[in-house]
């Protein structure tokens, strides 16, 4: 018997209905977290992803060496094409001023390239939230 694993969600309650209810949006997909959202989008997406697995740990060993590409190699629009490892660890000074050099040093040897300014870095947001609290006054 082989695992097929779906990455979807069931129909809300409200499918036919036009009120939906709490924790859909009105297009009828699930309204949860946009990081999990994203992961499994890339997870899902990847070229080596099977069409089904054989067994359990197949799943499991595949998801093990997602997550570890996925942490540690995938560089990250969101996080300014760095890895969450660099972020989580703390390295995302180092890099950019590395980043930073490299673009310093192409713009000296070719400054027609860059036709608005001088290169930089993507940006690295400084906070990223699920649902931010709301600040009671």
């Amino acid at each position: 018997m082989s695992l097929r694993i779906k990455m979807g969600y069931p129909s809300p309650p409200c499918a036919a209905s036009a009120v939906s209810a709490a924790g859909w949006s009105g297009n009828c997909s699930s309204n949860d977290n946009p990081y999990s959202e994203s992961q499994f989008r890339t997870l899902k997406y990847r070229p080596e992803f099977p069409d089904r697995f054989g067994c359990i740990q197949d799943s499991r060993a595949f998801c093990q060496r997602f997550f570890r590409w996925y942490n540690g190699e995938h560089r990250h629009s969101s996080l300014g094409l760095l890895t969450p490892a660099m972020v989580h660890y703390n390295q995302t000074d180092r890099v950019l001023q590395q980043r930073q050099q490299v673009l310093d040093a192409a713009y000296q040897l070719h400054p027609e390239r860059f036709v608005r300014s001088a290169p930089k870095p993507p940006a690295v947001p400084t906070e990223a939230w699920i649902n931010k609290p709301i600040q009671l006054t």
